[in-house]
């Protein structure tokens, strides 16, 4: 039974850093028929512009957009076409006391991607009309700043059906990054790939793992 304890406490403590961590990050890519084609504004945007998601209890998920690498680039504007999965509720950013180098607001203009159609919700940095922002989603190197925005589970839905919508392309998400060094910007768009976080993956065959060896042995 002690044993057993153990084993209880490892796998609680397994779920609290699984929940701590992302379950999923997002990728992206250059959209074409949006704006520009500039190889190296492109391999940079591509390369070092994600966005982690994660539950925030049962009834969240929270988005948190990084821009790392060593590349000079700007995450100005992101834009969500939900879908019907989720509805925004905050964002964690310099003014809800989080990442003091980030600071957006909800309602960018325009309000949609270019090309895009309608019913996006559109963020914005706070001074996104300056040619590089200093409130946006700035590059470092190794690391950059972060974004984080919140979404409230609609509809039925849960982390599962979120990450399904995303890979689907029935929840898209758009950015518009500028201050390239060639003085250049792109639109990105998720491409469609999700891949499930390596510390959840890591964690959770851990526990798997010491499960499966406490059985062989016969002590559970």
């Amino acid at each position: 039974m002690k044993k057993l304890g153990v084993v209880f406490s490892f796998l609680m403590l397994v779920a609290v850093c699984q929940t701590a961590k992302a379950n999923y990050t997002v990728n992206f890519v250059r959209n074409a028929t949006w704006g520009t084609n500039n190889n190296s504004d492109m391999t940079i945007a591509e390369t070092q512009i994600f966005a982690d998601l994660s539950a925030v209890g049962s009834t969240q998920v929270l988005f948190e957009f990084h821009n790392n690498g060593p590349g000079t680039s700007v995450v100005a504007n992101i834009y969500f076409r939900d879908g019907g999965y989720i509805a925004f509720d905050s964002l964690r950013d310099r003014d809800n006391g989080y990442n003091q180098n980030v600071d957006f607001e909800l309602g960018s203009s325009p309000s949609n991607p270019p090309q895009g159609g309608g019913g996006w919700n559109s963020f914005f940095a706070t001074d996104a009309d300056n040619p590089k922002p200093t409130w946006g989603i700035n590059n470092g190197n190794p690391t950059g700043d972060v974004l984080g925005i919140v979404f409230n589970l609609v509809n039925g839905q849960n982390l599962a059906g979120v990450e399904t919508a995303l890979q689907n392309r029935d929840l898209e998400i758009a950015m518009h990054v500028i201050a390239f060094e060639s003085g250049g910007s792109e639109w990105l768009i998720n491409n469609g790939t999700v891949i499930p976080a390596p510390g959840a993956i890591l964690l959770g065959s851990i526990g798997v793992a010491l499960v499966g060896w406490l059985r062989r042995r016969r002590t559970l």
